[in-house]
């Protein structure tokens, strides 16, 4: 499947495809059918403070075009090293985002998910980006997807982001198994790869829009 075009941006280049074969999840050996990635550059911003943004489900509604909601139904577990508040994702927190899949602004379904994994990654650790095809500094969150037997479907989104030259390298990945997976691909994975465009671009221009110091930026996404 070709890859599809680039997504316009502001001032970085966003890229979002179907790449050629799916992408491995880290610590799952499972068979997959096809992944979504998305990657850009964040210039002028520290990992930390993108993965903050992130994880504060208070700031969707200001950025993320794609799953504007959220409601917790199971809170998560707090992780040592990391900045932790009720409505800040942790490993374990269940939560169910309302999907904006048709890039109309309006709901069109709800996906529930559970926070798998929260690191920081430091020079010299075992963990190595399956897409980098390298190590760095940086963090790395992932989320599953709830509510369809593993055979039937399955995903989980993992998103890095990595330190680098003048700003933020993000990476980030949906990959899909089971039975129907090669349905969700046919139906919408182009859809998708707009989608995971978008909120790439989404989570750059909010923090290009502010050109705030590291130190106003943390204040921001603490909202």
């Amino acid at each position: 499947m070709p890859l599809y075009p680039t997504t316009p941006s502001s001032s970085q280049p966003t890229s979002s495809c179907i790449p050629p074969a799916p992408i491995p999840i880290p610590n799952n050996d499972q068979t997959h059918t096809f992944t979504v990635l998305a990657r850009t550059t964040i210039p002028n911003t520290p990992p930390l403070a993108i993965l903050n943004l992130i994880r504060n489900l208070s700031t969707w509604k200001q950025w993320n075009t794609f799953c504007p909601h959220a409601v917790i139904k199971t809170p998560g577990t707090a992780v040592n090293g990391f900045e932790n508040h009720d409505d800040w994702l942790t490993p374990g927190m269940v939560l169910t985002i309302d999907v904006h899949m048709n890039g109309d602004g309006k709901k069109s379904r709800t996906q529930d998910i559970e926070v798998t994994m929260l690191q920081e990654i430091k020079e010299g650790d075992r963990y190595v980006s399956p897409v980098r095809k390298q190590g760095g500094r940086g963090y790395v969150i992932a989320w599953k997807s709830l509510g369809w037997k593993g055979w039937q479907l399955r995903s989980v989104r993992i998103m890095e982001f990595w330190e680098g030259e003048g700003g933020t390298e993000y990476v980030c990945w949906e990959t899909f198994g089971g039975i129907l997976g090669s349905t969700v691909r046919r139906m919408v994975g182009s859809t998708l790869v707009d989608r995971f465009g978008d909120y790439a671009r989404d989570v750059r221009e909010f923090f290009e829009k502010r050109e705030v110091a590291d130190g106003d930026v943390d204040r921001v996404v603490e909202g």
